[in-house]
């Protein structure tokens, strides 16, 4: 939100959240869990908490 908050914006969307945890994780955008269309069968729940970190 901070970023978004410097450039102006006044809304969030998706590809705003995709953009963030990409970054955040060092993945590329489109396999963001925000992004992907199928993420539920994609990704498994268990890994994807094992990157908060």
């Amino acid at each position: 939100m901070f970023e978004a908050k410097l450039v102006g914006k006044s809304q969030l969307n998706v590809h705003d959240f995709a953009k963030q945890f990409a970054a955040k994780k060092g993945i590329p955008k489109q396999y963001s869990p925000f992004s992907a269309p199928d993420f539920t069968e994609a990704f498994d729940p268990q890994r994807l908490f094992a990157l908060n970190g």
